[in-house]
């Protein structure tokens, strides 16, 4: 069996791509639908954007799919398994936006102010 992916993305990548797929979900569109929708100017990240959708139409749930293309980290997996199971999969999707944009806010002040001091 073939190890997943590590996810490697950025904060702010995450909370983004989270938010995305919310509003997605929101929106009433299926997995593969929004997953096709998603696109990324980087070309690893566009190279896993495809591999997710690959995932997705050979049967894969969303969560297992995103895991495998190293788009979800194993954290991000086991609370959005939780949320398809309840059936609130868009309600996770927006906690973990929230989540990782307020963990990008922090990242980027600690660093500031490690920069400067004083």
């Amino acid at each position: 069996m073939k190890t997943p992916l590590r996810s490697t993305a950025t904060c702010q990548f995450q909370a983004d791509l989270y938010l995305q797929l919310y509003r997605m979900e929101e929106a009433g569109l299926s997995a593969q639908m929004a997953v096709g929708l998603l696109n990324s100017p980087s070309k690893k990240t566009s190279a896993q954007f495809k591999l997710f959708l690959k995932h997705l139409k050979s049967g894969l749930s969303i969560t297992d799919s995103g895991y495998k293309s190293g788009l979800f980290s194993e954290f991000d997996r086991q609370l959005l398994h939780a949320g398809e199971f309840s059936g609130n999969i868009g309600q996770v999707y927006k906690q973990l936006s929230r989540f990782y944009a307020a963990k990008d806010i922090r990242t980027k002040q600690l660093n500031q102010n490690s920069i400067y001091p004083f």
